[in-house]
Parts: C-alpha cells; sequence; structure tokens
C-alpha cells in the first residue's frame, strides 16, 4: 500500500510540489536584489575614461588636484567622485570666503582627489609632485578619527604664523577623505603683541609654548619662559605646577618667584584646541576672558569645517550606488543589458513553467482561479508592488503555497520599509548635527543690556546669532530658511555665516544682506528662501540700525507698556539676485524690551487649533516688562507652553521656534 498512490492524491500533491519548486529560485532572486539594495557594495574596480581633469573642471566650482601630478585621464571612480565634490565645492567657497582667517580650505579624497578654495592650482603645479594622502594634517586626522587641530607653524608665502583644522570623513566605516583648513594665527599673533606690559603665550597640551610676542620687551624679566621645549620640565618646582594646571585646562593665577624677580601668571584654557593662554602680571578675569575670545576664533573655523566635512560626507555617501548604475563605456553598457536580459528570461522561464504546469496537471475550477491568483500576485511583485496578496481559500498545499507567498511578500515590505527608515534616520541625524552646530556656545554680555534666548523645536533652518562687532557694538539676527531637512539646515548654516561675516566687515545690516543675497542666489535650492532680521546695537548711542529681509517685523514694548512695531524692509533672500533694502533706525529707551521672533512662536496651535498668535506674545511681554529679560523669556515659553498643552519641560514643543529678548536696563 505504501507504494501506491491514489489518483486525487498524486493530482494534489504534483503540481504543489512543482508550484513551490518553481517558487523558489523567484523568492531567492527577490531577496538577493533587495539584499544588494541594503547592503553597500564594494567599490566595482575603476576603468579608465577618455576624461581629463580638464574635461570636468567646469563641473567643480573650485580648484582641484589629481595626486600626484595633478592631470592625465580620470579612472570611473575619480570622474564620479569629482562630479559628488560639486555641493561640497560650493559649500567650501562659502566657508572659506566668508572668513578672512582662513587662508585655504580643502576636501581630499582617500582615491587621490584633491579640492580647494582660493584656487591655488598655479601654487601647486610650481611643487610638481603632491600627495595628499601623506600630509601631516590627512595622516593625523585619519589616526585620530575626529576633527584634529596641526601644530603652528610658519606659510611659506607669507612666513606668518598658521594652524590647521583636519576632520575626517567616512563612509560605511571607511576613510572617504579629509575636510581641512589652513588659519592664519596672525591676527591672535597681532593682538598678542598690542600690550608690551604684558607677555602672553600660548601653551599645548604638553607644556610646550606653541605661541608668543615676536617683539619681546628689552626689560623682558622671564627668561625661564622662553626655554624650549616643555615647561613641565622646567628646574622651577612653582612654574611646573602652574604649567600642570595650565595642561589641565583650569583657570586662575598664582604668583612665581622666578630669577630675575617675582610675578603673577594667569592662566585660563582653550577647549577647542586643547591649549592654554598665560599672562603675565596679569588676572585670572583678563586671561579668561582673552582665552575665550581666541577660543571662539577657533571654535567658529572648526564648526565652519565640520560643516564642509558634513556636506562632502553627504554627498559621497552614495557614490558606491551611484558608480553602479552609472554606466562608463560601452562594454559596461552591453555587460548590464546581457545581465538584465538573463533576469527577464529566468522570470518569464518560471512564469511559463507555471502556468504549463498547471495547465497541464490541475483541471478544477476553484484550483485554477487559486493558480491565477498566485501568478497575478508574482506578476505584480516582480513590477514592484510589494502590497500585493494571494486570497487563501483552502487548507489544502495550495493553501500552503498561497501562506507562503504572502509571508515572502510582508518579509520584502519590511525590509523595503527599514531601508527607507534608514535613510531617513542619517539624513536626519545629519540634519540634526548641522541644527546643533547652528546654535552659539554663548551669548556675549551687551553693557546696558540683559539678553534672553529661547530656540526649541523640529529639525529645520532656523537660526539666531548674537555677536560681538567693533567698537563694542552688538550684532543681532535671527533667520529662518523655507523647507526642512538637511537641504534647508544646511542653507541655514551657510546664510548665518555669510551674514555674519558681511555684517563685521560692512558694519551695515542692510549692506550685509544685500552681499550675503548674491551668494544665497547662487547656491540655494530652487525655490528656498531665507528669511532674515539684521540689526546692530550701539550701547553708546542706544541705537539699533537694522534692516529686514522678508522677516516678522519686530517689536519693542516701552517701560510704560506702550508697543511700537520695528517697521520697514524688503523680500527674503534668494527670491532675487539684486534686493531692495534700506537701513532703518529705532531708539530704545530705558526699561524698554525688544522683542525677535519667528513665526514659529506665534503658530503653536491648541487642541482646538487655535494659534498662540501675535497678541498673546505681546501681552506675555508687556504684563512682565518690569521684570528681567531672562525671567520675561521664561514667562513666555510658560505660557506657549499651557497654550499648546505641555504643562512641562520633558516635552518639546513642535514646530521651528527662535525667540530673542533684549532689554534695556533701568539707569540708576
Amino acid at each position: 500500500m505504501s507504494k501506491i498512490m491514489g489518483k486525487r492524491g498524486l493530482a494534489i500533491k504534483l503540481p504543489a510540489l512543482f508550484l513551490l519548486v518553481a517558487l523558489v529560485p523567484l523568492v531567492l532572486i527577490s531577496i538577493a536584489y533587495l539584499s544588494e539594495t541594503d547592503q553597500p557594495s564594494e567599490l566595482p574596480t575603476p576603468m579608465e575614461t577618455n576624461l581629463s581633469a580638464e574635461d570636468i573642471s567646469g563641473e567643480v566650482s573650485a580648484g582641484f588636484w589629481i595626486a600626484p601630478y595633478g592631470g592625465g585621464n580620470l579612472s570611473s571612480e575619480m570622474v564620479l567622485t569629482l562630479r559628488a565634490l560639486a555641493e561640497p565645492a560650493r559649500t567650501l567657497r562659502i566657508a572659506v570666503g566668508g572668513d578672512d582667517a582662513v587662508s585655504v580650505g580643502y576636501v581630499g579624497t582617500s582615491n587621490g582627489i584633491l579640492i580647494f578654495w582660493p584656487d591655488i592650482t598655479e601654487t601647486i603645479q610650481q611643487i610638481s609632485s603632491l600627495d595628499h594622502r601623506d600630509r601631516p594634517w590627512y595622516l593625523e586626522a585619519e589616526r585620530a578619527g575626529e576633527t584634529i587641530w596641526t601644530e603652528p607653524y610658519l606659510e611659506t608665502d607669507t612666513n606668518t604664523p598658521a594652524i590647521t583644522c583636519a576632520t575626517p570623513i567616512y563612509r560605511g566605516g571607511v576613510l572617504a577623505g579629509v575636510a581641512g583648513m589652513d588659519v592664519s594665527l596672525d591676527e591672535i599673533n597681532r593682538d598678542m603683541t598690542l600690550h608690551p606690559d604684558l607677555y602672553t603665550f600660548l601653551s599645548d597640551e604638553n607644556g610646550v609654548v606653541v605661541m608668543r610676542p615676536v617683539n619681546l620687551p628689552e626689560q623682558f624679566l622671564w627668561d625661564e619662559l622662553l626655554v624650549p621645549g616643555s615647561l613641565l620640565e622646567s628646574d622651577n618646582s612653582q612654574l611646573v605646577q602652574i604649567v600642570d594646571k595650565m595642561v589641565h585646562g583650569q583657570t586662575g593665577s598664582s604668583m612665581i618667584h622666578l630669577n630675575k624677580g617675582e610675578c603673577r601668571i594667569a592662566y585660563a584654557p582653550l577647549p577647542t584646541v586643547g591649549w592654554s593662554l598665560g599672562i603675565v602680571s596679569g588676572d585670572a578675569e583678563l586671561a579668561a576672558a582673552r582665552a575665550a575670545q581666541y577660543d571662539e576664533h577657533f571654535h567658529r573655523i572648526e564648526t565652519q569645517n565640520d560643516i564642509v566635512a558634513l556636506s562632502a560626507t553627504e554627498s559621497l555617501r552614495d557614490l558606491v550606488e551611484r558608480m553602479e548604475e552609472t554606466p562608463v563605456d560601452e562594454d559596461m553598457q552591453e555587460k548590464e543589458a546581457d545581465n538584465h536580459m538573463a533576469i527577464v528570461i529566468i522570470a518569464a522561464f518560471l512564469v511559463s513553467a507555471l502556468l504549463a504546469g498547471a495547465a497541464g496537471l490541475w483541471t478544477g475550477r476553484d484550483i485554477a482561479t487559486s493558480l491565477d491568483s498566485i501568478i497575478e500576485a508574482l506578476d505584480r511583485v516582480g513590477e514592484g508592488d510589494l502590497d500585493a496578496e494571494v486570497e487563501v481559500k483552502s487548507s489544502d498545499e495550495i493553501g500552503d503555497l498561497g501562506e507562503a507567498f504572502n509571508q515572502m511578500a510582508a518579509g520584502l515590505r519590511v525590509s523595503q520599509t527599514e531601508k527607507v527608515f534608514e535613510h531617513h534616520a542619517e539624513s536626519k541625524g545629519l540634519a540634526e548635527e548641522i541644527q546643533y552646530i547652528l546654535a552659539p556656545e554663548r551669548t556675549p554680555l551687551v553693557e546696558g543690556y540683559e539678553v534672553a534666548v529661547f530656540s526649541s523645536g523640529d529639525i529645520g533652518g532656523h537660526f539666531y546669532d548674537v555677536f560681538d562687532i567693533a567698537d563694542d557694538r552688538s550684532g543681532v539676527v535671527m533667520a529662518e530658511v523655507s523647507g526642512e531637512g538637511v537641504p534647508a539646515a544646511l542653507l541655514a548654516f551657510l546664510s548665518k555665516n555669510l551674514i555674519r561675516a558681511t555684517f563685521r566687515r560692512y558694519g551695515d545690516p542692510a549692506k550685509a544682506l544685500r552681499e550675503s543675497n548674491l551668494e544665497i542666489c547662487e547656491n540655494a535650492k530652487s525655490g528656498m528662501l531665507v528669511t532674515c532680521f539684521c540689526g546692530i546695537l550701539d550701547p553708546d548711542s542706544n541705537l539699533m540700525e537694522y534692516a529686514n529681509a522678508g522677516h516678522i517685523p519686530p517689536f519693542v514694548v516701552s517701560s510704560q507698556g506702550f508697543v511700537d512695531t520695528l517697521t520697514g524692509g524688503g523680500i527674503a533672500l534668494g527670491a532675487l539676485d539684486q534686493v531692495d533694502l534700506e537701513m532703518e533706525g529705532w531708539m530704545i529707551d530705558p526699561g524698554d524690551v525688544l522683542v525677535i521672533y519667528n513665526d514659529g512662536i506665534i503658530e503653536v496651535a491648541n487642541e482646538s487649533g487655535e494659534n498662540f498668535g501675535t497678541e498673546r506674545l505681546i501681552d506675555q511681554v508687556r504684563e512682565n516688562r518690569d521684570r528681567t529679560a531672562p525671567e520675561i523669556l521664561e514667562t513666555v515659553e510658560r505660557a506657549i507652553r499651557v497654550h499648546a498643552g505641555y504643562q512641562t519641560k520633558d516635552r518639546l514643543l513642535k514646530g521651528n521656534m527662535s525667540l530673542l529678548i533684549v532689554k534695556r536696563c533701568e539707569e540708576v
């Protein structure tokens, strides 16, 4: 009996077995395809093209060099890498062009491409053989795996002190290149020399003096500070104790006996570069102020370099996929066509086999309907529709086959969803990092004024900036970029640095915005705009001069409770090449409260969909105008949370919100 099979059993089991055998290779092909798209593939073997560096020079808006000799035919990998660096090149131009301290910025990739700005190709050609991958800044950044600052050196063309900031760029955990900036120390060097009665020096993490005034006073009494090497190895135990505190990032001052007399040394850290500042005959407060000033200088440049590195990381991230998708010659195209044809033939064979098996071995109406349903679902999956399902009507082998198909389709949907989510999470993380870098580390003190800032919400391109300008004046900026995600956050960073640099250069808010608009128009994605309020506050005259490019007008609440709006302005930046902006002015009297905000503040909605609104904001400020700026800010934030139904600070408010309160102190 065991060797005999009934006709009914044979009629059911044979076709079901045939279908299962045919389905297995199709499932394997689908899984292999999705696995190939989910997992990073290795770089295909680069093939030499007929393109040279000159042929694609117009595609990169910066100078570039192909290590080690600068030219020759490029491999397919190099062509795609250069084209991928077009966007980082624009970012590099803006970052370097807006900072006078940076002499040159560059991105060097692991496959031998170096882009730079300003274009110093002629200088490099004189060197002839140059491979950036052998340079100390590249090797040190690769070794450290994080942003590094090199030891100071003398620039060959100007013979002035300089230092390099370098940030590694990774793709899939593998080094893809390094972004760097050569930073002039001439400004700091001049500042250290301005005070001949004070001896200022900078020491590194090993206690070695890396910078000191060029010209020492004739009656210099502190020869022990000029000894080469680390001051930690000095014979003076008191000096060693002070330098040890400096190395460990402490702030303070101590009396010390030197060979030619007694003096006081004040010291404070520069965390960004890992140095410490020492001032002979100074006090701790002066040292801390100077150190903070120098450290802000380094931190600003490190931030700019990090953004360039982030831009390069984003552009190079999908380089492998582009290389696999982009044919570089006819042979590769033919191979890809053959591969696609082979897949089509296999799929056609499988479908034909399924149809033939079904027609030849199965005749029942219900069974045929089930087979048609499975074949139709297979066709839909082949066309990319992963929502295809089979309606299971029986519990026999065909029913099991339908269940197996539905499980396969569900698995493919999960895999595809995870891929999309991972890409979104990566982009979101990049935008969050840029947004974090956008926030100033500190708000400078403005004599006679209180300044308080609140900024929160989703990832986007909103930002504010308060910074010192010459003659004890302060710049105040608030802006917002249309759009969200990485493009908006990146444009916000570029705009912030442009506006700050032009503001400091011209000292005129309207001119700063007009000049910044030219670069924003050139570099903004299509349709992206930047609204911006830009003001300059003079604490001596108490005059606020400002220009407004499409931003919500700020308002002032007087000590008597009157409300005035800072009118005037023009269209948003990035809309037109030329914007018509004029500078306006407003006198700030004792007790006046200036409120600068974006639309995210007034658009916070409650459960009924009612916005917080401008009137509520004005009422909150007016009712609390006698309080300090931080207290007014806290009151407004609390009112917004109550309106939105968020009673505690552990829940982040939704929306892109920025609120800046500047209050002039009452005269005593």
